[in-house]
């Protein structure tokens, strides 16, 4: 699995700093890219791999695939960012993301298939509730996990590695 790209939606940066009391900078950005393709590269080795599922490795060899995946139009709602004050954020939702991932075959390199899929994450009942970094996290990886489990179950499907 290559580390994922991580790109925000247009112009969030800007619609964060004009509705927030706290200035989201370049930093700050780079920061939960960074921490957002940790979390999906822990995720999904986390789901392929349990109950003996798929071997996730870091060279090529025979019934290898590569996975390059991209996280783009990143949207989240309220990034908890440091601030001179003592605040919280009520929201209904996490945020969006588009994953956009690709699979080749490393022997042959050919592309085994492509997929893209939007996931928005809402509060159960779209109620308000309190939005941290942990929540933040926690709605992240159960995005991660869902399309984890959608890649496992077209692997488990439609490949079956050379014997």
């Amino acid at each position: 699995i290559l580390d994922p790209v991580v790109s925000f939606r247009s112009n969030w940066q800007r619609d964060q700093n004009r509705s927030r009391m706290q200035n989201i900078g370049t930093s700050d950005m780079e920061r939960i890219k960074a921490d957002v393709a940790k979390l999906f590269n822990e995720v999904f080795k986390e789901r392929l791999e349990m109950n003996d599922g798929y071997k996730v490795v870091g060279e090529a060899g025979e019934d290898v695939l590569l996975l390059r995946p991209a996280i783009i139009d990143l949207d989240i709602t309220a990034p908890d960012a440091p601030s001179g004050g003592r605040t919280r954020t009520y929201t209904s939702t996490t945020g969006a993301a588009t994953l956009y991932i690709e699979l080749f075959d490393l022997v042959s390199g050919d592309i085994i298939g492509r997929a893209i899929d939007r996931q928005v994450v809402r509060s159960p009942g779209s109620r308000l509730t309190w939005s941290t970094s942990v929540t933040n996290s926690q709605d992240a990886r159960r995005m991660f996990a869902r399309w984890a489990d959608q890649l496992r179950g077209f692997l488990d499907r439609y490949y079956t590695p050379n014997d």
